[in-house]
C-alpha cells in the first residue's frame, strides 16, 4: 500500500471538476481523460496530499467495506495515474481527516481511466509559436516548425 502522497505534474497536466465529475487534460501528450464521481473523489483527495493508504482507510470507514478491499483498488487508481504522467510520488502527506464521502460512492467503481486521444494533435500544439497568418490552431509542416 502506497504510503506516500502524490503532486499534480502541473508543467504539463491541468484538470476542472464540474459537477463531480473530472477531466484532466495531459497538454505534453494531448491525451485527456475522463473521471467519474468516484474517481473524482480520489482524484481531488490525492491533490489535497493524502496518500492512497488515507483515502482507503476513509472509504473503508464510511462504507464498512473491509480495508484490504479497498486499499489496492485505490493504489491501482494512484498507480495508474502516476503512469499516465498526470501525478509524481511525493512525501509531503496532510494530517487532517479526510473529507466525507457522497452516500453514493461505489468504491469498486475506480477502474478503468477513460482515456481519450481524437484531440491529441491539437492539444498538443504551441500557440506562441506555431501561428501564421491563418490564425491558431494551425500545424506546421515539422521542416517550419524546426527552424523556429
Amino acid at each position: 500500500m502506497n504510503n506516500h502522497s502524490y503532486k499534480l505534474n502541473s508543467q504539463f497536466v491541468t484538470y476542472e471538476v464540474l459537477e463531480g465529475e473530472a477531466v484532466v487534460v495531459n497538454l505534453l501528450s494531448g491525451i485527456y481523460y475522463s473521471l467519474d464521481n468516484e474517481q473524482t473523489y480520489v482524484w481531488e483527495r490525492l491533490m489535497e496530499n493524502f496518500s492512497p493508504e488515507a483515502i482507503a482507510y476513509a472509504l473503508s470507514n464510511r462504507f464498512s467495506h473491509p480495508f484490504n478491499e479497498i486499499a489496492p483498488l485505490v493504489d491501482a487508481f494512484a498507480s495508474e495515474l502516476e503512469k499516465e504522467n498526470l501525478i509524481y510520488k511525493s512525501f509531503e502527506t496532510s494530517e487532517p481527516e479526510v473529507k466525507l464521502l457522497p452516500s453514493d460512492f461505489a468504491p469498486k467503481n475506480l477502474m478503468p481511466l477513460q482515456k481519450f486521444t481524437e484531440m491529441k494533435e491539437l492539444l498538443q500544439l504551441d500557440p506562441i509559436h506555431e501561428v501564421d497568418e491563418q490564425g491558431w490552431p494551425y500545424p506546421m509542416p515539422l521542416s517550419e516548425s524546426a527552424c523556429r
